[in-house]
């Protein structure tokens, strides 16, 4: 009989070990399990912020590499300043390109409400038919923004023409 109650005293002391430790250690342990996940909640709560953040980051950065070259594009579309030069070598290059000859250039200052500043070009050039169409195509593709006002042409020859043609070109 003594070793029944031994052993049913043994059970009783750690049946009371384990509450008391259950008390002692899990209790304390369990309130800090759960400010652990709150604290958790928060940065999970915290992280999908971030990931929106960086997901909107992401799309305007992209927009400003585009804003970019859009602006590359329309400061080569309309420079600032008249770029004289650069206008008058465009015209003879496209003259050349297309094998017809550039006889004269003139330029003229202007300020429009409607177009805002602009460069009058009037050229005269001797070519073919077919130079006058590619030489107009070839305006409407050019990198400087530019508009034709006028145009005249004559026969010289049975092949060739004379054409003069007014040029508005834009700048800054």
């Amino acid at each position: 009989m003594k070793s029944n109650s031994f052993s049913q005293l043994v059970s009783i002391v750690l049946l009371f070990l384990i509450l008391v430790c259950s008390v002692v250690f899990v209790l304390p342990m369990r309130k800090k399990v759960e400010e652990l996940r709150a604290s958790r909640d928060l940065r999970v709560t915290e992280v999908e912020a971030l990931e929106g953040d960086y997901t909107e980051l992401k799309a305007l950065s992209e927009e400003v590499v585009k804003s970019e070259s859009t602006r590359e594009a329309l400061k080569t579309a309309v420079p600032v300043g008249y770029d004289q030069d650069a206008l008058l070598l465009e015209l003879s290059e496209l003259a050349k390109d297309l094998g017809f000859a550039l006889n004269a250039v003139n330029f003229s200052d202007s300020v429009s409400q409607d177009y805002g500043k602009t460069i009058g070009i009037s050229a005269n050039f001797t070519g073919t038919y077919e130079d006058l169409v590619g030489f107009l195509q070839k305006l409407e593709g050019a990198d400087r923004l530019l508009r034709v006002t006028n145009m005249s042409v004559q026969r010289v020859s049975s092949a060739d023409i004379s054409f003069s043609v007014n040029i508005e070109a834009y700048y800054q």
